[in-house]
């Protein structure tokens, strides 16, 4: 595995987990930062923390391999991506803040 993708699997997981974090507490200042709505249900905060903190696992989990699972690595970029440009056309549409772009 090329060293610049360890370093940024390894650089994802604990982004990952702290954004997982700001879901699940969105009255921190930085979830307060990017615009995190504070009354959401737990459920949904909850669901969408674990959803996170899940993909920042498996980027570290990754990391760990000495070789790359193609497939896997697939899955977290169109999951990533997938993630980024909703956030992206919400934010475009005034659905939600624009600064929620950041963590996504």
């Amino acid at each position: 595995m090329p060293t610049y993708l360890r370093r940024a699997l390894w650089l994802s997981l604990p982004f990952n987990l702290g954004a997982a974090l700001a879901f699940l507490l969105p009255w921190l200042p930085p979830a307060q930062m990017v615009g995190l709505p504070p009354d959401a249900p737990l459920i949904y905060r909850a669901l969408v923390a674990l959803f996170v903190a899940t993909f920042g696992l498996a980027y570290g989990w990754m990391a760990m391999q000495p070789q790359i699972q193609r497939p896997m690595l697939w899955f977290s970029v169109v999951g990533k991506g997938s993630v980024f440009t909703l956030a992206t056309v919400f934010a475009v549409l005034g659905l939600v803040p624009m600064t929620l772009i950041i963590p996504a």
